[in-house]
């Protein structure tokens, strides 16, 4: 047993000493690689696509390129069906304040295409050099039922009650976005119109501070909101305006997105083990593209009305914009 030890002491005494008269560099051989990214929005006919060629870096901050990785000159197409396809172009579009790249930000994009349901949808960017980078994608008619928790005319009290929605899918390990608005028109501003305001998941008071969490991808199919967290929400929406007769608060609607299945998988990929007690030591390198990586999909919303109680607008200073 001794002789074991003693040989192991051995074994890593000689792999210590390799180590100290090695250079150690996390760089391995340089190969460039093509990434193309592109989320359909079904509500609208304007699509984005990135497609950019991977980059090396002389120190280990990728902040610190300057080059231009943006691969100029494909042809980049989208496909709904074998019906309709549409090229797109390029442009170069702004950056959002505080970003932490400072390169223009260079896109294809497209004005004209809406993905439809029930529809294979496709993408391919034809690469200067020949190559070439494809992927598919398909959202089923109706692939998502909601229906609320409670369809009683919704009227909140702290710490007594919630409101959700409940749904249900066919499509295997998906991923849902859940969200909360709600509608309101203040008489003699904005035109008129009815404007919006998100309503969080929950608000804590941290340190005297108020923080809002707004809800964050799920794969459980029911989401609900205390409705401590939906009063606030109302009551934020007069601050500072000492009139608040003039606001109609029309109701609350309660948004389920449902992401296809190449979104799903990537979420599932990524998302995992990201909580206070887990270490990541490699990130998973998802892709859905054929020829090079990165992520190609779109997904699909239902909605629900929640209208309010009269009365307990009328308690707020508030009127109700409702019909019903």
């Amino acid at each position: 047993m001794s002789k074991r030890i003693i040989s192991l002491l051995v074994l890593f005494a000689m792999i210590a000493i390799s180590c100290s008269d090695t250079d150690f560099s996390p760089y391995d051989e340089f190969r460039e690689k093509y990434v193309m990214n592109c989320i359909l929005n079904p509500d609208s006919s304007f699509q984005i696509v990135t497609l950019n060629r991977s980059y090396m870096v002389t120190n280990y901050e990728p902040y610190s390129s300057t080059e231009d990785n943006f691969v100029k000159g494909a042809l980049v197409r989208l496909w709904n069906g074998n019906d309709e396809v549409v090229i797109l172009r390029d442009t170069i579009l702004n950056r959002p304040s505080g970003d932490l790249y400072q390169k223009p930000y260079k896109v294809y994009y497209t004005k004209n295409f809406k993905p439809k349901i029930a529809t294979n949808i496709q993408i391919e960017a034809l690469l200067p050099n020949g190559k070439r980078l494809t992927s598919s994608t398909y959202m089923k008619k109706q692939p998502l039922k909601v229906d609320p928790v409670d369809s009683m005319r919704f009227y909140p009290k702290d710490g007594l009650s919630y409101a959700g929605a409940v749904w249900e899918t066919d499509q295997k390990n998906a991923v849902f976005a859940p969200k909360a608005t709600i509608l309101y028109m203040r008489q003699g501003m904005y035109g008129d119109k009815v404007q919006k305001v998100s309503v969080p998941a929950y608000i804590q008071n941290e340190n005297g501070n108020v923080k809002k969490y707004y809800p964050q991808p799920t794969s459980t199919t029911m989401w609900q909101i205390d409705t401590s967290v939906v009063n606030q929400t109302l009551r934020s929406i007069s601050d500072g305006d000492p009139d608040k007769s003039k606001y109609f608060i029309y109701s609350m609607i309660i948004e389920i997105s449902i992401l296809d299945n190449n979104l799903s998988l990537y979420y599932n990929s990524t998302s995992r083990g990201k909580d206070l007690y887990s270490v990541i030591i490699d990130e998973t390198d998802y892709s859905c593209i054929e020829g090079g990586f990165g992520v190609f999909g779109t997904y699909s919303k239902e909605s629900i009305v929640l209208p309010f109680n009269s009365l307990f607008l009328y308690k707020l200073g508030y009127k109700s914009g409702s019909t019903n």
